[in-house]
């Protein structure tokens, strides 16, 4: 990927977006990319949980970012955590 793509989709704030987009390039893209970009939020871990991003990579990179929450906020999102467990064994 030409530095220019790779610099406009670190500085992208609509990152699943952008994951969508790079599934159907390659997964040495995906991985590239989830290395250079800055820890993301509690919220898109969870939105990278939902079955719209099936590639292991990805799950892997929301579960990690989803340990450096803390506990209070994590009680926040616990009733999402638990309806994507739920579709996912469905």
């Amino acid at each position: 990927m030409p530095d220019y793509v790779r610099l406009l989709f670190c500085q992208c704030h609509n990152r699943p977006f952008i994951l969508k987009y790079l599934i159907t390039v390659g997964v040495h893209v995906i991985q590239d990319t989830l290395d250079s970009w800055a820890p993301i939020t509690a919220l898109d871990s969870l939105r990278l949980l939902l079955s719209d991003f099936p590639c292991s990579q990805i799950r892997h990179h929301a579960v990690r970012s989803l340990k450096n929450v803390s506990s209070d906020e994590m009680c926040d999102y616990l009733p999402q955590l638990v309806q994507v467990y739920a579709v996912m064994r469905g």
